[in-house]
């Protein structure tokens, strides 16, 4: 009669363990604290000396983590060294039960042969009996409910069945919280993808496989002119960018063909007309089994940089030229010295009255003009700042006056209105 109350008593005990538990799981959303609930329950209302989730680590140790526990003394879980792998440390009921994904139940701890390596901790803990009720998830265990009591015999057929219950409904409820945090992981990633694509200076655009827009980032909307409100869900050959830029879409219709990355230059429009460099990457994505689901095009307006390329080179040019200039002043001054020189000795040797004076001057002054544009030639080449100083204009019109009519026809006449 006693043994039959006590049988009853640990059947309602395990019924409200098992009740108050489930409960537990609609309520908790959190891994850890639920793991801890359950194992309170079961110490607090099942009546049990302690309970404790182990999960056994994917490495090749095959080591067992304690992720939560109830009314365990320090001295037995804080030193446990025990695995999951089939060795001596391997074989006692939360390994096996991982190992196996069975229930591993042990009625008495002092005299199991295969316990043998925890004997004492658990003799000075008192624990006598346990139950090891392994966690599943897609048909392998991960990790064991372990349950240990001061009795032998503790766990009769009725309350193995409400603990495998129990079990079964944690490893879901582990799952389900699982799947909720990798589902908010890869929604916060994906929050933080979208905000990195619509504060980038990179211009991107996606399409499906069919070749529809599925998006278009800020960036791209200011480089293309297009917004995105006027791309996204239609197809690219109906996109205004592309019939503005030819070469750029039949980029993209390469990559389509041949689901093989491109990187390329080009020179778009914008829709005002305005045009800009370019430089573009156009990449397939892949789904796991290889299959293509949708392309990404990634533009950089290189405008600037261009430009600086372009003003570089020009700068090269000119230091080019100015060091050429040098050479050819050089010389060309030697032949106007000579030219300046001879001229100056026999305009001293002639009178000024003679029919030859005059011309003689004029190539002078034109040999000195000379001398000065080449002076002018080599400072514009060395672009440097120029000195700016008077002139007089009217000796300069005079001069060209003369070398210009002596190159026109008879028939045309010059006449100079400017006062020397």
């Amino acid at each position: 009669m006693a043994e039959s109350q006590e049988s009853l008593g640990k059947v309602n005990r395990a019924l409200r363990s098992y009740s108050e538990c489930t409960r537990a799981m609609t309520r908790i959303d959190d891994e850890l604290k639920l793991m801890q609930e359950i194992c309170r329950i079961c110490v607090e209302v099942g009546g049990h000396r302690m309970a404790w989730v182990a999960f056994g680590d994917d490495t090749e140790e095959k080591a067992l983590r304690s992720v939560a526990h109830w009314g365990a003394e320090g001295c037995f879980l804080d030193d446990l060294q025990a695995s999951w792998a089939d060795t001596e440390r391997g074989q006692g009921p939360a390994g096996t039960s991982i190992r196996t994904g069975k229930i591993t139940v042990f009625n008495n701890l002092l005299t199991n042969p295969l316990y043998r390596p925890w004997r004492q901790a658990v003799e000075k803990c008192g624990y006598t009996s346990c139950i090891a009720l392994p966690l599943i998830e897609h048909g392998s265990a991960f990790g064991s409910l372990v349950i240990f009591d001061e009795k032998a015999q503790a766990f009769d057929v009725e309350e193995v069945q409400l603990l495998e219950a129990l079990a079964e409904d944690l490893s879901y409820g582990i799952v389900a919280l699982h799947s909720k945090l990798q589902n908010k992981r890869e929604v916060d990633e994906r929050l933080m993808l979208a905000t990195v694509m619509d504060q980038t200076s990179d211009g991107v655009i996606t399409f499906d496989a069919e070749g529809t827009i599925q998006y278009i980032n800020p960036s791209f909307e200011s480089l293309c002119g297009v917004p995105a409100a006027e791309g996204i869900g239609i197809k690219i050959h109906d996109f205004e960018c592309s019939k503005r830029n030819p070469k750029f879409y039949h980029a993209i219709l390469s990559v389509f063909t041949s689901n093989q990355m491109f990187s390329g230059h080009f020179v778009n429009k914008k829709r005002d007309g305005t045009e800009y460099d370019m430089d573009a990457q156009i990449a397939p994505v892949f789904s796991k089994s290889g299959e293509a689901i949708r392309y990404v095009a990634t533009i950089r307006d290189v405008s600037e940089s261009i430009g600086l390329q372009r003003q570089l080179r020009q700068a090269q040019k000119m230091e080019a030229l100015a060091t050429l200039s040098g050479g050819i002043a050089h010389d060309f001054n030697n032949i106007l010295a000579i030219i300046i020189t001879n001229t100056e000795m026999n305009l001293e040797d002639v009178a000024e009255d003679s029919p030859v004076y005059g011309s003689m001057e004029l190539v002078l002054k034109a040999g000195l003009r000379g001398k000065n544009l080449v002076k002018q030639f080599l400072t514009i080449s060395r672009q440097k700042e120029q000195e700016k100083k008077p002139v007089k204009l009217g000796e300069i019109i005079s001069e060209s006056f003369e070398l210009l009519r002596s190159t026109l026809p008879t028939t045309i006449d010059l006449r100079q209105y400017i006062d020397v």
